[in-house]
């Protein structure tokens, strides 16, 4: 897939607060406190999560407008996600 066909992709999907995975759900209190790491995030549903339970957030994407979406939502929200 290109970059374009990503952030078009991201584009239509406007929900940054969807669910994060199953598996992080059940098992973020195994993760030690700190600093994460959320490669390929999307619009976030993983980095939002962990941000909100404590965790700096450091996220990635080849999408321009998912990591604009992610910023954005951080912002909002006063969560700790850098994203780029």
């Amino acid at each position: 897939m290109t970059e374009k066909t990503w952030d078009e992709r991201h584009d239509q999907d406007c929900d940054s607060s969807k669910d994060p995975a199953q598996f992080l759900k059940e098992n973020v209190y195994r993760l030690p406190r700190g600093k994460a790491l959320d490669v390929a995030m999307g619009t976030g549903r993983n980095a939002i999560f962990l941000a909100a339970h404590g965790y700096e957030v450091d996220g990635i994407d080849f999408s321009e407008v998912a990591v604009d979406k992610v910023r954005s939502f951080a912002q909002k929200e006063s969560l700790s996600i850098n994203a780029a």
